[in-house]
């Protein structure tokens, strides 16, 4: 094996290590609040000229 890919499965495995257990954990938000923190709670504002491409900004305050 190339000392090139090496660095590169050592840190897959500690990755999935990591997620692994933390898959175990039985910490979880609640419902509601993920359902309160939704990105489709919030109104898009919309940047750029008409006749250009234009961009949805989010703008939180």
């Amino acid at each position: 094996m190339s000392q090139l890919y090496k660095p590169i499965i050592i840190q897959s495995l500690a990755r999935n290590g990591i997620l692994s257990q933390a898959h175990k954990s039985p910490n979880r938000p609640p419902a509601d609040k993920v359902l309160d923190n939704l990105i489709y709670n919030y109104s898009p504002t919309f940047t750029g000229k008409k006749s250009k491409s234009f961009e949805e900004v989010y703008i939180f305050s």
